[in-house]
């Protein structure tokens, strides 16, 4: 990535670098940029801790409002989408709160066997954090016998709790901003929430838990962890705490053993209302978005009594543009906006650019700011203007290969976030009910004799959303086990950037099935000394029947077929599907490009096969839903321009017939701002520029020089060729050779614009 630099750049770059330009040039008071992560933040912040003061409410408050409202509540989110800022944000404002309630912040990592002696353990600390931060609240005055029996419980289940406790005492000073909280973190990685003065009641308190842990040995014998939850909540209640609230924090979904996080939180419900539970229990859970169908269901049939309240994160642009303006407030900047502070071909367009390219995620955005700042400090720490080279700079010392960021004529003009992936990121608000479809869908699943319902389309017309919707249909009935499998997963690309099926992948893909079937309460063990995979996926087929049994009925979901050649699918059916389609009982649906067809003999002897019904009867239904959820709020829309939208998106598009959703929500994007008078300055009159802008947002494989290739390559064809053409055609009339014109016709069957493929036109 760093090849090519300008000889300027110090790619050694230091974060001291950064700093000293924005408190030197800009008259900052410490770098907002310093981390992205909320562990590291709260670990690093200066004497005055900023941390809470950076929060900002993905939405308009509405996910936080309920899940302050709901004792029992999930949280789902993208990596970096800010799960742990918001756990640390509730367990902030319960601390705050005048009910005296004890939280519990519990971060379930890889590798639990047992989580209870963790759970205790986290559950000692935050009793004791919390019993001195409200110490006056909860208005007791403990005898010498309730602190001796206080004290042996820290002493019995935190093995360091004496010498803990002797360097929080030695910390003590005066001078403290936060009093004896300010090293909490750095002692007892608890956050500051708020100043505790040393008082006299405190100071005794502490000393008399200090002298009894120094005079009272630590017990030899095995620790009793179901003891010592049942000791704590106890423990809380004689002092004054009127509940116990968990905020479990799973981050990273390859690091949960699900059926592990399942046992806690069996746990956790078995003592909601256990004869033995001193106070009431609250639980919210804060996890990754790849296993929320998973845990809702599961959690829903077989732990809890009711359905499990939860929420997905889901970034506005305007929040995200607010955490840039919250790091430059805190920490005392005259100015909000990168914007104020950039040339001017950058400055009405630079932060909207950075909201782009973060997609989603308040972590790369600031990865984003802090990168951007790095490269202009390389190039000029004494400059107080960020420039576009700026941009192009960042890009090349950009450290995460594997989410690259886009060049900046891409942000020219419109917000290109408006288009970026849509075919794979269609969200569940812009939906189109399609009632022929679903009914042809809920015959099939009560047609148990058809093994396979193959949905066909051509990309973008909304197989995926379909699929998703079958999923949620399966997954509200209750009479399935659903798997999706997504065929992009087990696919790699080439040094020439060919797309392969990778064997390496296979394993640990596996690995995540095996996880899943535990879950469903399946015996089936991943046999990692056999490399034959049909064996293996033979195995995995007679466990998933064994499991589901009479109550449950399989079904695997695949999608993505259409992102790859023919030949690479064939070769994924033969490796993946076939061997689990032996098992009569396993049903699939597969969606699939109209050209395509399914080989696997036990699937082709009952296929029902589906082409999705026109879109076109729906097209005003969509558009009327793409209004009422617009996000750009670059154009302000109204009754008075909803009609020409209409008119606009006809005159780009005169003889389409709204077929696809995908490319619908495009044409929708591209009609507003032109009926708006707003039109991006990138978008000629010419219809190879919409086309190049069609395919970068169709297709995530292209980028803009090789979307305007395609387009220009497009453009040829249809001019000299029109709408349907031959490898003959080609060969005649553009004179290339039958080799040339076939791999062209490969090359561009994966751009969305062509519609279908078979023999040899």
């Amino acid at each position: 990535m760093n090849h090519h630099l300008p000889n300027y750049v110090d790619v050694q770059s230091t974060a001291q670098d950064r700093a000293r330009f924005l408190t030197n040039i800009y008259d900052l008071k410490f770098d907002p940029f310093r981390d992205n992560r909320a562990e590291k933040e709260l670990n690093e912040s200066p004497e005055d801790p900023p941390f809470f003061r950076y929060y900002v409410d993905p939405d308009d408050g509405t996910l936080f409002a309920n899940l302050m409202a709901s004792p029992w509540f999930a949280v789902f989110g993208d990596e970096g989408s800010g799960k742990t800022t918001l756990r640390y944000r509730v367990e902030e404002r319960i601390r705050h709160r005048t009910e005296c309630v004890l939280v519990v912040g519990y971060n379930f990592g890889p590798g639990t066997d047992d989580f209870l002696p963790r759970m205790v353990e986290t559950m000692a600390v935050d009793l004791y954090v919390q019993l001195l931060e409200r110490y006056s609240e909860l208005g007791v005055n403990l005898t010498d016998e309730q602190i001796a029996k206080i004290a042996q419980f820290w002493i019995t289940y935190l093995p360091s709790f004496a010498r803990d406790l002797q360097r929080d005492i030695g910390s003590h000073s005066t001078q403290n901003l936060h009093g004896i909280a300010s090293h909490w973190w750095t002692i007892w990685h608890r956050p500051v929430i708020r100043k505790i003065p040393l008082t006299a009641a405190r100071r005794q308190f502490m000393n008399s838990v200090s002298e009894y842990a120094v005079r009272s040995p630590v017990s030899s014998d095995a620790t009793d962890w179901e003891n010592g939850f049942q000791q704590c909540l106890q423990l809380a209640h004689e002092i004054g705490f009127t509940g116990c609230s968990f905020l479990v924090d799973a981050n990273n979904v390859q690091e949960i053993n699900k059926s592990h996080f399942f046992e806690l939180l069996q746990y956790l419900k078995d003592h909601e209302t256990g004869i033995n539970c001193s106070i009431p229990l609250s639980a919210r859970f804060f996890l990754p978005l790849a296993i929320k169908n998973e845990l809702v269901s599961h959690a829903e049939q077989d732990i809890l009594a009711d359905k499990l309240p939860y929420a997905i994160i889901k970034w506005q642009d305007d929040a995200l543009q607010h955490v840039i303006a919250n790091r430059f407030r805190s920490a005392g900047s005259r100015f909000k906006e990168f914007n104020n502070i950039a040339e001017t071909a950058f400055s009405s367009k630079l932060d909207q650019a950075m909201v782009n390219e973060a997609r989603q995620s308040p972590r790369r955005l600031l990865r984003i700011a802090q990168a951007l700042l790095n490269a202009h400090v390389s190039r000029d720490a004494n400059d107080p203007i960020i420039s576009i080279s700026d941009w192009d700079l960042m890009r090349q010392l950009w450290p995460y290969v594997n989410e690259p960021l886009s060049s900046w004529d891409v942000h020219v003009g419109a917000s290109m976030s408006l288009y970026h992936e849509i075919r794979h990121n269609f969200a569940d608000n812009l939906h189109v009910q399609r009632t022929i479809d679903e009914d042809v869908a809920q015959t099939w699943l009560a047609n148990t004799s058809s093994q396979l319902l193959s949905v066909a389309g051509p990309p973008g017309v909304g197989k995926s959303w379909f699929l998703s919707w079958i999923d949620t249909h399966c997954l509200d009935n209750g009479a399935y086990h659903t798997v999706w499998f997504q065929v992009g997963d087990l696919i790699a690309l080439d040094k020439n950037v060919t797309a392969y099926l990778d064997e390496q992948k296979i394993a640990p893909w596996l690995a995540r099935l095996d996880t899943k079937l535990q879950n469903w309460g399946c015996t089936w063990q991943l046999d990692t000394d056999e490399e034959d995979i049909a064996e293996q996926l033979n195995s995995l087929g007679q466990a998933i029947v064994a499991c589901c049994g009479e109550e449950k009925q399989p079904l695997i979901l695949v999608d993505g077929a259409d992102d790859f050649p023919d030949p690479l699918w064939r070769e994924y059916e033969v490796n993946i599907i076939e061997p689990l389609a032996r098992q009569a009982s396993i049903r699939f649906v597969i969606a699939l490009r109209d050209s395509v067809r399914i080989n696997t003999m036990p699937l082709r002897w009952t296929e029902k096969r589906h082409p999705l019904s026109a879109l076109e009867d729906y097209r005003d239904q969509q558009i009327a839903k793409l209004i009422a959820n617009e996000q750009d709020g670059t154009v302000a829309l109204s009754a008075d321009n909803i009609t020409s939208i209409h008119s606009a998106i006809r005159q780009l598009a005169a003889t389409y017939d709204f077929s696809y959703p995908a490319l619908n929500t495009f044409l929708f994007h591209i009609g507003k701002h032109s009926a708006s008078g707003s039109q991006p300055n990138y978008i000629r009159q010419s219809g190879r520029e919409i086309m190049t802008l069609a395919l970068m947002a169709l297709n995530n494989q292209l980028d803009q020089k090789s979307a305007r290739e395609v387009a220009e390559q497009l453009s040829q064809i249809e001019t000299v060729c029109g709408d349907s053409w031959s490898v003959t055609d080609l060969v005649q009339k553009l004179h290339l050779s039958p080799n040339e014109a076939f791999s062209l016709i490969l090359a561009l069957e994966g751009t969305f614009f062509i519609q279908s493929y078979g023999g040899n036109q």
